[in-house]
Order: C-alpha cells, then structure tokens, then sequence
C-alpha cells in the first residue's frame, strides 16, 4: 500500500493547480494519470514552410486520413493526429462510455484535454457567480496566483472588466490583418449598445516564461506548440517532481474508490494497488469524477445533469482582404473576444474571434457547392479574408444527462446531449445580430455560415455534483462531497451553474483556493 497525505486523481490544470500550493507547503503528494502513451510531437516549422510542404496533410488529418471521418460539425483542431491521441487515450479503460447525440471529450493522459485546449482565460465576476457559494472575491488571489505562474496575454482594453481587469497580463500576441481591420473600425467607431469587443485573453506567452519560450507566431497551434508557448499543465509535472515531497505515476488508472471518507481515503489502482491518503482530490474530468462517485454510492441509473455551453460557429468576412498575401507569421487561437446582451436580463452570450489563414483549406471547401479543384482555389483566396467567430451560451440552455448502469457484470457510463429549440433559437439570433453589429466594423457574414455544435463540443462539462447543494450528490463550498468528507472534486463537477464565459480559469483557480485551504487544514491537524 502507498500512502500519502493528499492523493490527486490527473494532472490536468485541476489537478496540477491543487498541488502546487500543497507541494511548496511540505505536504506529501501523489500524483496519477491513467495514461503513459506519448503524444504525436509537435512540427519544428512555421506556416509559411506547411504551406509548401507536400506532406501538410499528414499534419492536419494524420497519415491514416482520420481527420477525414470526424462526424459532424467541430473544431478543425479535434481532427488533428495530436487531439486524436489526447482524445482516445484510455478509451479502451472502464467504464465503457455510450454517447447519445453527445461528444464526450475526455483525457488520461498527462495534462488532460490541455493539450489541445484553446487557451482562453476569462475570470468569473460577481455577477457569473451569484448562485455560488463562494464568492468572486475569494477567488481573486487564486486567479491572479494561477495567472503569475501560467502566463497570460492581453490587454486592459474595453473587456477588462469582463475579463478580470486585476490580472497580470504579458503583451498581447499581434492581430492577423482580418481581425486588426475588426478592432480598429471598432475603436473608432461610436459604441453599439450591448456589444462589447476587444482582444482575446490567452494562456500564451509573449515573453520568455520559466523555461517556456515566447510566441513567435509559427501558426502551427493547432498542431501542438513545440516552443511551450501555450500552456499545458503536463509542461509543469517536470517543476513538481524536483520536490521530494511530490510522486507522480502516469500508468495509475484509477479502479474503484474502496473506502473513502473521514480521516483515511483508500484507492484501488492498476495491479491491484492500494493508495492510502488523508485527502483525495478527484481532477480527473466531469465525467471520470462523476462516474467513480456514483459506482461508490451505488447510484446506478441515476440520471445527473451536466451543463455545457451550446455553441455555434459561422464565417464572416473582410472584403478588401479576399486574394491577399499570406503572411509568414499568424497565430491559430484567440485574436478578439466579444460580449453581447442577450435579451434576458443579466445574461450575455460571448465568443472568440479566430483567423483563418492557418486552417487547411478543406474546412472550407468542402462547404462550397462547386468542383473540388474550384472550392480550393476560391478557398485559398478567400481564407486571409476570413474571420471564423464563436458565439457560446449559458449552461442553463444545455440539457443534458450523465449515469451509471448496470450491464452485467459491467458497468456503462451514459452520456445524453439534447440542444432545446430555445438554444438553436438563441444562437440564430446571436448570430443575426452579430451579423448586423460586425458588419458596421467592415465585417460580414458569410451567409449560411451559421452552424450550430453538437453537445458536448464545447468540452465545457460542469455541474453533475454541485456546490452548496444539501443532497448527497453536492459538496460544501471547499468542494469536499457531502457523503464522504475528505474527498474534494476540483474538476469541472463541483459548478453548481455555468456562465457563457470559458470556465477552464475559473478551474484552475479554483483547485488553487482549496488547495491552499487544505494546506491549512492538514498544518492544523499535524499540531
């Protein structure tokens, strides 16, 4: 048997969060992933050298061509060899998952779904965060904390507010030409009502970081980012182990929880080995963490709700930039975010402005009604033009379910996603507005560009085990569950409600708040 004071279940940013303020207090720390598989390594290279390269297309859909059979409308990133691997790595692990119109994103490798995150960080106010049983301003030490150590770029511009005004920011990452052309007519033009629109806010570096190197605006995002630019929570595992406090075990698939609660919390791993800890930390996704606390409590067939932010995407374009140059440099996340009022009161739907350069062309393609060789052409010259926008919801219009059956001797995990004719509704008309907004900026939209994602693309999964519920399937407000103290969920399951806004930041901050709270809890048990 293993023992610990604090056992973490994945070292994805929840997980990797939660440990450092333990690891520098002396606490001992295990560490385990499911999965030790290496990932597909990132291209040495630039855009300008892709573009030329015969080979590109093995970047883009893998020398298996399994890019080409992704279903359904999703981000081009998911088709890449890179989210592939992260992906499907401990698919094969039980519980089995059976989706129903749902798009379960999920990781066991090392740093989860942050290697192929989109790196947006935006800071919950007091307003997001009214239905919590925290408050916006415990979390301020812990957002500004996560942000120090991470690295974020942007600027103080007219989202500040939206977006966390205290934070540090390092330079922005420059705008492509498409999105500079946006902003500018933007800040010179009189407000529109409502409407709100500024630079992104990335986990991207634009200064050299604790060993991670600056941007240099290969575009070659989406392909992994061999300079560390963009933050993953894998890149600090190496920082960790050089405390001798801290274990980690990439091979550790976590079995079954055996006795959990009270002053000793005991795991089965791999091999039939046992971890016994003080406090258990479960940062293994929504889903994982959702699915081993109903196996424990014996909740099969007990339907959970789990918000996610429908989303919808659509194309809109600036016309004095169609057959323009390429340029050597370009950046493939975030350029400009946005915030627009809904008609409801208090709530607001926002989205992510993206170039279009660094996408391969068949994204667009395949979306025109003309030959082959023609849709090429007329995409190679539309994309410079191209400004692809996301527009995310509420997760109080997502409706779907998470439970746990029985099949024999097995187990199932069964995810349903269901988007209401309200949501497709709000995103329709999101998208009209944005459409008569942007087009006062230079920018229009590409008619019937407009497609709204399955759920579940969002990878935005939070709510199933909410804070400051009194059922059994709630936690208290340092996410400790209410049937099995000593057990904290600092993943995305402890969100009692979900703002349009990304919520990975909130996240990682959060796992940071408990994690300092908890070394002050274990320093006064151990006087």
């Amino acid at each position: 048997m293993i023992e610990t004071e604090v056992l973490i279940v994945g070292s994805g940013p929840a997980g990797i969060n939660a440990a450092w303020p333990l690891v520098l207090a002396g606490i001992n720390v295990v560490m385990i992933d499911a999965d030790n598989r290496s990932l597909p390594l990132p291209p040495d290279s630039n855009i300008g050298l892709l573009r030329n390269n015969k080979d590109r297309w093995k970047y883009s859909l893998g020398e298996d061509l399994g890019g080409l059979f992704l279903q359904g409308d999703h981000s081009p990133k998911l088709a890449t060899p890179l989210a592939s691997a992260v992906i499907n790595a401990g698919v094969d692990m039980a519980p089995k998952i059976r989706s129903n119109n749902f798009m379960a994103m999920k990781s066991a490798t090392p740093g989860g779904l942050s290697s192929i995150w989109g790196a947006f960080c935006s800071a919950y106010d007091s307003s997001d965060m009214a239905s919590y049983a925290i408050s916006s301003s415990e979390m301020d030490r812990a957002y500004r904390a996560v942000a120090l150590r991470i690295g974020i770029s942007g600027a103080n511009d007219h989202l500040a507010d939206f977006h966390g005004a205290d934070l540090p920011l390092q330079e922005p990452v420059p705008l492509t030409a498409p999105a500079s052309h946006l902003l500018q007519r933007y800040l010179s033009y009189k407000a529109t009502k409502g409407f709100t629109l500024g630079l992104a806010r990335n986990a991207v570096i634009t200064r050299e970081h604790k060993g991670r190197k600056e941007c240099n605006q290969c575009g070659l995002c989406l392909l992994g980012c061999v300079r560390k630019s963009i933050y993953n929570s894998a890149y600090e595992l190496s920082e960790l182990k050089k405390h001798a406090n801290f274990s980690y075990r990439s091979d550790a698939p976590l079995k079954r929880l055996i006795s959990i609660g009270g002053e000793t919390q005991i795991v089965e791993i791999a091999e039939k080995v046992t971890i016994k800890s003080k406090r258990l930390l479960l940062a293994a996704g929504t889903i994982n963490t959702t699915s081993m606390i109903l196996e424990y409590a014996g909740m099969f067939g007990m339907k959970l709700r789990m918000l996610s932010n429908p989303v919808a995407g659509m194309a809109f374009i600036v016309p004095g930039l169609v057959g323009s140059k390429y340029q050597p440099k370009s950046f493939s996340l975030g350029q400009l975010s946005y915030s627009l009022n809904m008609e409801e009161e208090n709530e607001y739907a926002t989205g992510v402005v993206y170039g279009a350069d660094t996408l391969p062309l068949d994204v667009f393609a395949r979306r025109m009604p003309f030959s082959r060789p023609l849709s090429m052409r007329l995409s190679a010259m539309l994309a410079p033009a191209l400004l692809p926008v996301t527009a995310y919801l509420p997760g109080r219009y997502s409706l779907n379910s998470i439970s746990l059956e029985k099949r024999g001797d097995n187990t199932e995990v069964v995810l349903n996603g269901y988007i209401s004719n309200d949501a497709k509704q709000q995103l329709k008309r999101v998208g009209k507005r944005l459409g008569h907004i942007l087009k006062r900026y230079g920018a229009y939209l590409v008619p019937g560009s407009l497609t709204i994602s399955p759920p579940g693309s969002d990878a935005h999964l939070v709510g199933t085990i909410p804070m400051g519920g009194n059922g059994e399937l709630s936690c208290s407000n340092t996410c400790e569950l209410n049937i099995a103290t000593g057990v904290h969920l600092i993943d995305g399951s402890w969100l009692p409600e979900l703002p349009a806004k990304h919520c990975t930041f909130t996240i990682m901050a959060n796992a940071y708040r408990v994690g300092t709270l908890l070394v002050e809890q274990l320093q006064s048990e151990a006087k």
